[in-house]
């Protein structure tokens, strides 16, 4: 119960650039359930890194800086609106320090 409580807690559902572009927003599920299905984590741009391309496999881990673990978002299942777009953001690797 307990690996697949954080396995939700670390899927993404949602990835939103903020007008402006310096903030995303990360969109996870919660496992208290319904009213608050969803957590949001409102994330300065430079604090996200990923270390695979979208087009790598099947799910791209994407990592926080001060949380202990990544983050995975569905690449496969998933839809980008504006694929180019998060390539050049969220899809970036950073040095995070």
């Amino acid at each position: 119960m307990i690996l697949l409580s954080s396995y939700a807690i670390r899927s993404i559902r949602y990835v939103t650039l903020a007008p402006g572009g310096h903030t995303v927003r990360l969109t996870t599920f919660s496992v208290t359930g319904a009213p608050n299905r969803y957590r949001h984590y409102d994330v300065p741009l430079t604090s996200v890194s990923s270390h695979v391309s979208r087009s790598d496999g099947g799910v791209m881990p994407i990592k926080v800086k001060g949380k202990w673990f990544y983050y995975i978002l569905d690449t496969k299942k998933g839809q980008f609106l504006r694929p180019k777009l998060f390539d050049e953001t969220v899809g970036t690797f950073r040095v995070l320090k």
